[in-house]
């Protein structure tokens, strides 16, 4: 909540499946950081059709449309894998630099070097995750699933790929809202009659 409140992102994409689930109920209500103090409000829900979590009691400390659950099945899976490896080759989607090149880019600059410990790994984080992400995506490979539909598998079984799955949960959404997008501009065009 801490992070939403730094970057106001559109949506926080989730996948509503297993364990996720319990971090949806935990961010559809109003909480307290323990460590800080700090309330945040709670996060209403983006397209809830079935009005699961419309009427819950957030004493008015809700933020509407925070949350994008997906119910990720193969169908879904496959149409997000594949616009993320479409993304990913036309060179339209770009990574920070990793972590080694941070390292040496960040802690060269006069103003980084007084830097605690805690913060230097803070300013770090986001390089860290970066090369944690590479490496989850050169350990995947791809395989048929039916037909014409193929899935990403692991090859060492050892190495998750939660980072991976967030990023093509977060391309799967955009995918989603682009279409919307153009189809709404193509339906106002279509109101138009142009004459030559």
């Amino acid at each position: 909540k801490r992070q939403y409140l730094n970057y106001y992102p559109k949506y926080i994409v989730v996948d509503a499946n297993g364990l996720g689930v319990g971090l949806v109920d935990y961010l559809v209500m109003p909480s307290e950081d323990t460590r800080t103090g700090e309330s945040y409000p709670a996060f209403g829900v983006y397209k809830d059709e079935k009005k699961q979590y419309k009427n819950l009691d957030t004493n008015g400390h809700v933020i509407k449309d925070t949350l994008w659950l997906v119910k990720a099945n193969s169908e879904i899976n496959f149409e997000g894998y594949t616009s993320l490896l479409t993304q990913m080759g036309s060179g339209k989607l770009h990574f920070l630099l990793e972590e080694r090149d941070a390292k040496a880019s960040i802690f060269s600059k006069a103003s980084n070097q007084t830097l605690t410990v805690h913060e230097r790994s803070e300013k770090l984080r986001p390089y860290v995750l970066t090369s944690i992400l590479k490496a989850e995506l050169m350990n995947l490979t791809k395989s048929q699933n039916n037909g014409t539909q193929f899935k990403l598998e692991p090859i060492n079984k050892g190495i998750g790929r939660d980072k991976v799955s967030s990023l093509m949960y977060g391309m799967y959404a955009i995918k989603l809202l682009e279409d919307e997008d153009r189809k709404r501009k193509k339906g106002n065009l279509a109101n138009f009659i142009f004459i030559n």
